[in-house]
């Protein structure tokens, strides 16, 4: 049984997690709805070539400690996860995608991909993304990302694809569908169990299938000093001495080698420049900065040279002005960056009467070994849903 059933004070069938379905709203309301629902996430647009025109969509969602695991259904969709986005929302996890049916094309961060029915994707929410998909459906997990950077060793997993013809692919997407399957009955110490359970295979798995997995030893060195130097940037934003020569001094490291490591951002001095913007566009449209935080005293904080400079920067990374960000910024609001936060967003547009819908999605899904043959038979059940009445 996808969820645990109970009974809500005006006679309706509710869950212990989230449903939703825009089946149960009325179609004038689903474009907003939907878009509110998974704006931490995407900005979500409606592909007008499409009949109808409005954005159409399910979801189920429950946590299982700091896991966030649920199926989703959808039209066609354009999704953005803008650099803005990524630091208004500041998810820090990642999100692993198995689509069920479906394709998503686009790109995450500049990497190229393509999924198709079967594959599995896997995204990091701190960085950018512009993909569109077809009318499918997936199983998503959203997992904290410690235990996968220490797997990977730091290396970018942003945007792996990880095809369905694989055999791990089909273990993975196994335990997906599983632990979907089974979420609303794990509570207490098993949810510990479990979520050390996932969070490992998914490493081993993600870790191994990166295409950048193949480094010799001095790259796995190197990329041990990337992440130790940008944990030090990040420590030291508000430090005006921060920069090329205190890192030198700091990790007893040259020159030249701190420029191969940092090459492809720019060098260090870009690193540094874009970080302490970042920190700014968070500290400018996140709770009490939208009203109260003075720009030229944020400027000053973050140790630019003076607030023409900052300006300049600013409108060069994002394309508006601070002013202008902080007045632009994002409606939603959460409370921290964890999965509990998440499940409280998710939770404010659940409507319990669309059980059945979750029901219908999670019938399919069981019905996936063997695949990918069978994926394309989840389409029907899974988008072609009509509104009760």
């Amino acid at each position: 049984m996808l969820t645990n059933l109970v009974s809500d004070a005006y006679g309706l069938q509710s869950t212990s997690g989230v449903t939703f379905s825009t089946a149960y709203l009325l179609p004038e309301e689903r474009n907003d709805a939907c878009r509110k629902l998974i704006s931490p996430f995407f900005d979500a647009r409606h592909i007008k070539s499409e009949k109808g025109g409005n954005l159409e969509g399910a979801l189920t969602s429950t946590h299982i400690g700091r896991l966030l695991i649920g199926e989703t259904a959808f039209n066609s969709q354009r999704h953005e996860r803008s650099r803005k986005l990524a630091l208004s929302s500041s998810l820090d996890q990642y999100l692993i995608q198995l689509f069920v049916s479906g394709s998503l094309d686009g790109d995450c961060d500049g990497r190229p991909v393509a999924v198709r029915p079967g594959d599995i994707i896997a995204m990091d929410l701190s960085r950018v993304a512009n993909t569109q998909i077809s009318p499918g459906a997936t199983v998503s997990l959203i997992v904290p990302r410690e235990a996968i950077d220490k797997a990977t060793g730091g290396r970018s997993i942003h945007g792996t694809v990880i095809k369905a013809e694989q055999a791990v692919t089909r273990l993975l997407a196994s335990f997906l569908i599983s632990l979907s399957d089974v979420a609303a009955g794990i509570d207490g110490d098993e949810a510990l169990g479990v979520e050390s359970g996932a969070v490992t295979l998914l490493a081993e798995i993600l870790a191994r299938k990166s295409e950048a997995a193949r480094f010799n030893e001095d790259s796995v060195l190197s990329r041990v000093l990337r992440t130790q130097v940008l944990s030090y940037i990040n420590a030291n934003l508000t430090s005006p001495s921060l920069g090329l020569d205190a890192i030198i001094a700091r990790f007893r490291v040259s020159r030249a080698h701190l420029y191969r490591i940092f090459e492809a951002d720019g060098g260090i001095a870009t690193v540094i420049r874009n970080k302490r913007l970042d920190a700014a566009y968070r500290a400018l449209t996140q709770g009490n900065g939208r009203s109260a935080l003075s720009i030229t005293r944020l400027a000053h904080e973050l140790a630019f040279s003076g607030s023409n400079h900052f300006l300049r920067a600013f409108r060069a990374r994002f394309g508006v002005t601070p002013t202008e960000a902080r007045e632009q910024a994002f409606s939603f609001e959460l409370a921290d960056q964890d999965v509990a936060s998440l499940y409280s967003h998710l939770l404010n547009y659940a409507n319990p009467a669309s059980d059945n819908l979750a029901r219908r999605i999670a019938t399919p899904l069981k019905k996936l070994t063997p695949f990918p043959d069978d994926f394309l038979s989840a389409t029907a059940a899974a988008t072609s849903v009509k509104t009760p009445g």
